[in-house]
């Protein structure tokens, strides 16, 4: 048996075409190599923020803690001024006490 080498002729309209496949594939893979550059720096920018995070955590606990002791400071205070009085009952009792030693 005979094999023959024949050439293949390839019609004008489909290189054109595939000349403007092969146009399109090399402005995607570009996009996906410029996209894919870009993850370095992505991933560096999430990695400060969630370094950011952390620390903002931290600071919430930090005045969580602050927040009780005012609490706490806060209800002592109403406490104490619950068991004083005011300035008109203090008049009021100066006078009667003024009276009580008068008498003596």
């Amino acid at each position: 048996m005979k094999t023959k080498n024949k050439k293949f002729k390839v019609p004008a309209y489909v290189s054109r075409d595939i000349g403007v496949m092969v146009e399109d594939f090399k402005g995607t893979l570009d996009l996906v190599m410029e996209q894919t550059a870009e993850i370095p720096k992505i991933k560096k920018s999430m990695e400060v923020m969630h370094e950011d995070i952390e620390a903002v955590k931290i600071d919430i606990e930090f005045i969580r803690g602050d927040v009780e002791v005012i609490k706490t400071d806060i209800e002592q205070i109403k406490h104490d001024l619950k068991s004083k009085i005011d300035r008109s009952e203090f008049a009021v009792l100066e006078r009667r006490v003024a009276l009580l030693e008068s008498r003596r």
